[in-house]
């Protein structure tokens, strides 16, 4: 039951505050890499296996975000781009499916590092917003009306903050 409300609960976190939370970001990008890509790289491996290789990889996302943020940047939307990927992107076919990921996870790291803060809101409102939906099980035309609403509030809800952060008194 655990699995099944903390991606959910962690994509909301995400969808509203994801930019306030930077090292949140990069630790669930990498937590959500990990539980993804492990059966892929190790093949069928038990629950408590892919769990600790996404909670070890969120980890060291994480740690990266506090100590080397510049860096962290470029990872996070490297990240979020092939989580969104795997995530969003039907399977276009053995051989082509890997590029597509691979593509939108450089798009991913172009974006932060060149957009940081906008591509930072609209990244973590996109894999927050598929986080909760993913775990909700709706029929496709369902979820993507729910998704694209979820993300239109994360980003209005983080640009409101950004926003009144930066306002000079």
């Amino acid at each position: 039951m655990m699995p099944h409300l903390l991606l959910p609960a962690m994509g909301g976190v995400l969808l509203l505050m994801g930019r306030r939370l930077f090292w949140l970001f990069v630790g669930v990008c990498g937590f959500a890499v990990g539980i993804q890509a492990a059966p892929l790289l190790f093949g069928p491996q038990p629950f408590a296996v892919i769990w600790a290789i996404g909670l070890g990889c969120g980890i060291l996302g994480a740690l990266l975000a506090l100590f080397a943020q510049q860096l962290a940047v470029v990872v996070g939307g490297f990240l979020a781009g092939a989580t969104l990927a795997l995530n969003l992107l039907p399977p276009a076919g053995a051989q082509t499916f890997p590029w597509v990921v691979l593509v939108c996870a450089v798009v991913g790291a172009v974006a932060t590092f060149l957009l940081f803060d906008w591509a930072l809101i609209v990244l973590s409102a996109m894999l927050g917003a598929a986080l909760i939906v993913d775990g909700m099980g709706l029929q496709w035309s369902v979820a993507v009306a729910i998704y694209l609403v979820l993300i239109l509030i994360g980003v209005v809800v983080q640009a409101g903050w950004m926003r009144r952060h930066r306002r000079v008194p």
